[in-house]
């Protein structure tokens, strides 16, 4: 695993590793994912785990893509068109 400098940009970071494109943003994204999860708050690790809970399960899956389509178009109506 590499050491990430936080104050690079993620272009700067890509630019320092070697390998295919994938290779090279999985060696950077890495330590970054484990750097986030320690600074994560007791209450985002729980927003975390009501996520996950959430996608494991076929019908709440669907009513969170419902929610989610309907909190993206005005009005709140995923089904009504758009102005």
């Amino acid at each position: 695993m590499i050491e990430v400098d936080p104050t690079l940009a993620f272009r700067e970071l890509l630019a320092a590793t070697s390998g295919t494109i994938i290779e090279r943003v999985i060696t950077v994204a890495e330590p970054l994912r484990t750097r986030v999860t320690v600074l994560q708050t007791r209450e985002e690790k729980r927003q975390q785990a009501e996520l996950v809970r959430i996608l494991q399960s076929v019908f709440d899956r669907a009513t969170l893509i419902e929610m989610t389509d309907q909190a993206s178009v005005p009005g709140g109506h995923a089904g009504s068109p758009i102005s």
